[in-house]
């Protein structure tokens, strides 16, 4: 199977990079809700650790949960992520959205 690039955008791209930095284990399930939802398949989940002084325990795993979305899917993707990762509540993480410059698209 061949990787075929389609389209180099370069400058401001429209499209938005929104980043959920959560603890727990949950964002499986928001990667699932975001395919069968919203018809999302740009998301990747990673592992990482960090330290806060709000945090008495030392070490804390989170996760860390990015999907690059389309500018005009970007606040509708933002509030599901908001909640579905119940973010409302204290201690339940943290959520941002950047501008891609540049991105490729690829078609398999």
């Amino acid at each position: 199977m061949s990787v075929e690039e389609e389209t180099c955008h370069v400058g401001s791209s429209g499209y938005k990079l929104i980043t959920l930095v959560i603890p727990g284990h949950k964002s499986l399930e928001i990667l699932d809700g975001l395919v069968k939802e919203k018809f999302i398949t740009t998301g990747n989940k990673t592992n990482a650790r960090g330290m806060s002084a709000n945090v008495e325990s030392g070490d804390t795993e989170m996760e860390v949960l990015t999907v690059v979305v389309d500018g005009d899917l970007a606040e509708d993707t933002f509030n599901y992520l908001y909640n579905k990762a119940e973010l409302h509540e204290p201690h339940s993480g943290i959520i941002y959205q950047t501008a891609l410059t540049k991105i490729t698209e690829y078609t398999l």
